[in-house]
């Protein structure tokens, strides 16, 4: 699956694609396209139909081989919080923080969609967690525009995190990104503080009439902000400061390293590769998330299912296609090979008298040929047999489990789809509960069950009518599947 990154800003759509060239990661796709200014404002889409023309307009000069994308939005459009959490099992600190984070986040569950990512230990004794959201009603406008246009998203996250992925583990990084289209556009500030390769601090606001006087002031500001977080008694804690954006120029450069005292550096000059092509370290970091694959990807994402999620249901729905699809062609074969047979059974019925009276004339090497022809057909339907044999033999399988698996099912809950599973692979079941009390009752019945290894509930979410979504992974002890279950 080719998966490409989309970055939005109030001035720019930007798309990438990174490919492989040896053990270096290179640009195989990039294009860029300006949007009309109002288009956007404060990370919203203002002009829907506008968005839409200059995204189909992008796409046409990018030439993407495939509809899967990592999207970048405007920090100004997301809120996003550090919390810290007692050092428990990961799976017990998704179920804590799903539980507790309307504590935490604006607004109410019908109203946000919201992801979180663990950052890591501290002190030893607590988990930090970075927690995004973004109001459903901004989100859904961005998605019914991928829609139209044929983009599938599987992660979308804010700039800051796109420009962190950047940096891996460096530590205590002013990053300022600086756009604008023309001359008499207002700058486009955002900043970033980077340390152990997550954002710490994100501001993103539009400079006024004097860009250069309000961008010094604005930097000011942030930097107070992580002086007072960390402690801080000097500026010299922080390494330097990296700008990025089509604003950045050596004077913006020489006028920060004058006024704060740090080494300031242009992106441009660490990333050469990119000199002549449209770039921006928003844009590569979400590239660098779309080419590293989702299988174990456990980054923040603010879409409704989380990506690794996303990415599984999508493997489920693959192979029930993939089976439909054997089903199917075997049915057809055989009601062609029965329709057939009728067919010739009539036809040698009415022929039966001419063909015994011309039999003695058949020579042997007619009748070699129909042999040969006959053999050729045989051979051709004998694996199909066997492959709906195969099928069959592994509903007989599943069928004593299934049985208590929906037994196991309290009032209120009800599934929606249900992936079987192969060997030493969990099955996967997606449905809705009335309450949270009628899923916890489900997952503790599933639990006593005899054949079951573990379980996993890796996603789950309260929809517009209060009734909650989820996925549970089920992992079948060794022997499930060969041994016959009561």
């Amino acid at each position: 699956m080719q998966t490409s990154a989309l970055e939005i800003t109030e001035y720019y759509l930007r798309a990438i694609r990174l490919g492989k060239d040896g053990n270096i990661l290179k640009p195989t796709s990039i294009a860029e396209q300006v949007l009309p200014l109002g288009t956007i404002l404060n990370g919203l889409i203002k002009n829907e139909k506008v968005f839409l023309e200059n995204l189909n307009l992008l796409l046409k000069k990018f030439h993407s081989a495939g509809s899967h994308w990592v999207v970048s939005l405007p920090e100004a459009a997301i809120f996003t919080m550090h919390r810290l959490f007692p050092n428990i099992p990961t799976e017990n600190l998704k179920e804590t923080i799903e539980m507790n984070y309307l504590n935490f986040l604006p607004g109410r569950s019908e109203d946000i969609f919201w992801g979180w990512q663990e950052v890591g230990l501290i002190e030893n004794k607590n988990k930090e967690v970075m927690l995004s959201s973004i109001k459903k009603e901004n989100l859904s406008v961005y998605l019914n525009c991928f829609a139209k246009v044929g983009i599938t998203p599987i992660a979308i996250e804010p700039k800051s995190c796109s420009i962190a992925r950047v940096f891996g583990q460096t530590q205590n990084t002013l990053v300022i990104n600086l756009e604008k289209n023309t001359e008499n556009d207002p700058w486009i500030f955002t900043a970033v503080i980077l340390s152990d390769g997550f954002p710490r601090f994100a501001r993103e606001i539009s400079l006024g009439d004097h860009p250069m006087e309000e961008l010094l002031k604005a930097t000011r500001s942030v930097i107070n902000y992580y002086l007072t977080e960390k402690r801080k008694a000097s500026i010299n804690s922080l390494s330097g400061i990296l700008l990025d954006g089509n604003a950045a120029n050596p004077a913006t450069s020489e006028n920060l390293k004058t006024s704060f005292g740090v080494e300031v550096k242009n992106a441009r000059d660490l990333f050469k590769l990119f000199q002549n092509s449209p770039f921006s370290l928003a844009l590569l970091g979400a590239g660098l998330r779309a080419a590293a694959g989702q299988r174990e990807d456990h980054s923040l994402s603010l879409l409704p299912v989380g990506t690794q999620e996303a990415y599984q249901e999508k493997n489920t729905l693959k192979l029930l296609r993939g089976i439909t699809n054997i089903v199917a062609i075997t049915a057809i074969l055989f009601l062609a090979i029965f329709l057939g047979a009728i067919g010739l059974f009539y036809w040698l019925s009415s022929q039966a008298d001419v063909q015994l009276a011309s039999l003695v004339k058949i020579n042997q090497s007619q009748s070699d040929v129909k042999i040969t022809e006959i053999r050729g057909v045989l051979k051709e339907v004998n694996p199909k047999i066997e492959i709906e044999a195969k099928l069959e033999d592994q509903k007989k399988v599943y069928s004593a489990i299934l049985k208590q698996i929906f037994a196991a099912l309290p009032e209120g809950v009800s599934l929606s789809q249900l992936a079987l599973a192969k060997e030493d692979q969990p099955l996967t079941m997606v449905g809705i509960s009335q309450t949270r009390e009628s899923l916890v009752n489900f997952r503790e019945n599933l639990a006593k069950l005899s054949f079951v290894d573990s379980i996993q509930l890796p996603s789950s979410n309260i929809n517009q009518e209060n009734l909650t979504n989820f996925t549970i992974n089920l992992t079948l002890k060794k022997d499930a599947l060969k041994v016959k279950t009561p």
